[in-house]
């Protein structure tokens, strides 16, 4: 029965079932986190209730229309508390990462239960809206979408990632595979030309499949979680799980703890606090959080449907950087997309009269005195009651990014302080408040970072740009291709954006084009000060991308025209322009594939090795991405009198190929008064670092002059580990 304006709002509240559904989804989530309950049930009870049910009992007090908008800052604002909660308990060593996330729960489950919001009393009336009908259409989408996904699936169960080549998976994934993908994309492109028509539904279905497909076939194909600089971060947050507590004196993690206090925490509550079980999700599930953060970022933006579902797709195809797995950056990303989102919908003011001045000299509108003046989309948002609120939010998510991440904030600072100051922003002081609490958190920390990484690299850009660290390669021509597509890919988003800025200003679009472009370039200042070792660049590109999909999607969606065969025109090279992102990001992102996955095996030799360390041991490994650091024993590898290394970084010390006694000296140097694990795992390394690098024969060789001499204390599979006392 459809509800009317004349019903009760308090028959309103009692007949609101999806608010008591999730106090009831809170309530038993907390219930199996206290008695433990293990399995696939408590996983997915407790991570749908920890991401909606805190969230929504705080924003179900936020007027925030948009629905891309409510759901993102939901999550987010349970991933905040997440944050703030376990960095609280590390720091104060209080770790009690079941009791007090039930606790939590069970408030939030009773606030929902108890105290409907005033926006809870008027849910109902717009559930009231007519539903659109089924159409044939519509029916044709779903079923497509739904045959794309199964091929999909089935493709990568055929799937053999036995012997990857240069090439990676371009060859070993089936057509079937990329059959599924370009359906998937054509589905995106038909509900994005037809979004006035289209069910967001549908659409968003689509995009969020695409979103799947593309960063999650890798994961699901990989054994053990990709990329080999992972592991370091699952050591981390063991480290924190096994302790409750953070020491600044081993690492810059335990300095920075917000994601891995975070991870530890949501790794107790879902009851796997090991992040080898769930690190590989992380891809995917940032990559569809960032999704609908981009977009509900274009729709505080623009009301264009095809606007702000290009931007973003754009986004989605154009995110070739690779900062989605399992790391603190890629949290501190989301949460500067948040930022972004939260003072775009509530904090947009007007400019201060003197940058407005600039503006009207700057556009040179030709219009006659009795002319219509094209209103601009950069509106500002009204004062709110609850304003304070929202700008304790922001000062709130950055500290969160500030304990997070040791560059992020910087980016946050660099971009958002200057629009602050010129009014765009309100209040302009909150862009000072975003750079103290950055410069508040450094001070403590700053003869750390100094005395071992360098508080600056430098105040050339172009140096800082095209730094790379000194890491030789035999450059394999895949990897030259691979690098070319880069290259082409972030050319052509450059490119296009920056004719979208210059459509969308000539047509009277001024202060919100120069807001956007300020966001897309201000990223670049950082080369002023830091290579961040070599991936400044790559930092830049992704923190402009998201304003860089805005450009783009003017330049194809900016005003209307009647003439159909403009219409026709502008509809072939979006689409073109989409499809060439989609190949070229296909490309890129497993082309590389081969050097960034791990062998089962030797995961489970690294997990062995760390359990059985004690104060005083080494790990040598005969070739190279043996993750050393992996389980909570780590700091006995970054002391003094602990070390770790790889054969491949001191072989150039010697004419021929290692023998046993040149590998007894390393380990004694390494460790004077401690054992040396040392690990073998066959083949030479999968792109090879230096030339002369030992032979798959030689390695060999080596191997059985060890193991003559030395205990095999493990072996799996394929790997084996001798110890050197």
């Amino acid at each position: 029965m459809l509800l009317t304006a004349t019903d009760s709002p308090h028959i309103l509240a009692r007949r609101n079932p999806l608010r008591w559904a999730a106090a009831g989804v809170g309530i038993t989530a907390a219930v199996l986190i206290l008695i433990d309950v293990p399995g696939p049930l408590r996983v997915a009870v407790v991570l749908l209730a920890w991401l909606a049910v805190p969230g929504w009992a705080l924003m179900r007090w936020v007027e925030v229309k948009d629905p891309a908008a409510r759901l993102a800052l939901t999550a987010i604002t349970s991933v905040a508390i997440t944050i703030l909660v376990s960095v609280l308990m590390v720091w104060t060593t209080l770790w009690h990462p079941r009791l007090v996330p039930a606790a939590i729960l069970i408030l939030s489950a009773g606030s929902l239960a108890l105290w409907p919001s005033p926006r809870d009393r008027v849910a109902r009336l717009r559930a009231a809206a007519h539903r659109p009908a089924v159409t044939r259409t519509a029916t044709v989408q779903w079923i497509l979408l739904t045959a794309s996904v199964t091929t999909w699936a089935a493709a990568l169960a055929v799937t053999n990632t036995d012997a990857l080549g240069s090439w990676g998976l371009l060859p070993a994934l089936p057509v079937a595979w990329y059959a599924a993908v370009a359906t998937t994309l054509v589905l995106c492109l038909w509900g994005i030309l037809s979004a006035t028509r289209s069910s967001p539904l549908r659409l968003s279905a689509s995009v969020a499949t695409l979103v799947v497909m593309l960063y999650g076939s890798a994961n699901i194909l990989a054994a053990e979680p990709r990329l080999p600089w992972v592991f370091k971060h699952i050591a981390v947050t063991r480290l924190i799980d096994a302790t409750g507590a953070v020491d600044p004196g081993i690492d810059l993690y335990n300095r920075w703890p917000g994601f891995f206090s975070a991870s530890a925490l949501i790794g107790e509550i879902i009851g796997h606090t090991n992040p080898l079980d769930y690190a590989a999700w992380s891809e995917v599930g940032f990559s569809l959080v960032n999704t609908v953060l981009v977009l509900a970022i274009a729709r505080s933006i623009s009301k264009n449907h095809a606007f702000s579902w290009t931007v973003a797709l754009t986004f989605v195809l154009g995110n070739w950087v690779g900062q989605t797995y399992y790391s603190p950056q890629t949290l501190a990303y989301t949460l500067y997309l948040t930022l972004c989102l939260v003072m775009l919908q509530f904090l947009r003011g007007a400019p201060w009269r003197w940058v407005a001045r600039i503006e009207d000299i700057l556009a040179r509108r030709r219009r006659t005195d009795h002319s219509i003046r094209v209103p601009d989309e950069w509106t500002s948002t009204a004062p709110a009651a609850g304003r304070r609120y929202v700008i304790a939010a922001v000062v709130v998510l950055q500290f969160l990014i500030v304990a997070t991440h040791q560059l992020s904030p910087y980016i946050a600072i660099l971009v958002l302080l200057p629009v602050c100051l010129l009014g765009f922003f309100r209040p302009s002081w909150l862009g000072f408040a975003l750079l103290g609490l950055a410069l508040a958190y450094l001070l403590p920390n700053l003869g750390y970072v100094q005395s071992n990484y360098g508080l600056f690299s430098g105040g050339d850009p172009v140096a800082n740009a095209t730094y790379t660290p000194n890491a030789p390669m035999v450059i394999t021509a895949a990897a030259a291709w691979q690098s070319d597509a880069v290259r082409i890919l972030t050319l052509l988003i450059l490119v296009l954006a920056a004719a979208g800025f210059i459509r969308h200003a000539l047509q009277g679009q001024l202060r919100i084009t120069i807001v956007v472009v300020w966001l897309a370039l201000a990223p670049a200042l950082t080369l002023f000060a830091q290579s961040y070792g070599g991936e400044g660049r790559f930092r830049i590109f992704l923190f402009g991308l998201p304003w860089y999909a805005m450009g783009v999607a003017w330049l194809f969606w900016s005003g209307r025209s009647r003439n159909p065969r403009l219409r026709r025109t502008v509809t072939a090279a979006f689409s073109a322009a989409m499809a060439l992102f989609a190949a070229l990001f296909v490309g890129t992102y497993y082309q590389p594939e081969a050097s960034l996955v791990t062998d089962k095996n030797v995961v489970a030799g690294a997990e062995w090795t760390d359990s059985h360390l004690v104060p005083g041991d080494s790990v040598m490994s005969a070739t190279d991405y043996f993750p050393f650091l992996i389980g909570p024993n780590y700091p006995i590898l970054m002391t003094s009198s602990g070390s770790f290394i790889a054969l491949s970084d001191v072989d150039d010390y010697y004419d021929n190929a290692m023998d046993a006694a040149d590998i007894k000296d390393v380990a004694y140097g390494i460790s004077p008064h401690g054992r040396t694990f040392l690990v073998f795992f066959p083949g030479t390394p999968r792109d090879t670092k230096k030339p002369g690098y030992p032979t798959v024969e030689e390695l060999a060789e080596m191997e059985q002059a060890i193991a003559s001499e030395y205990d095999r204390v493990f072996e799996d599979g394929s790997v084996r580990i001798y110890v050197i006392p």
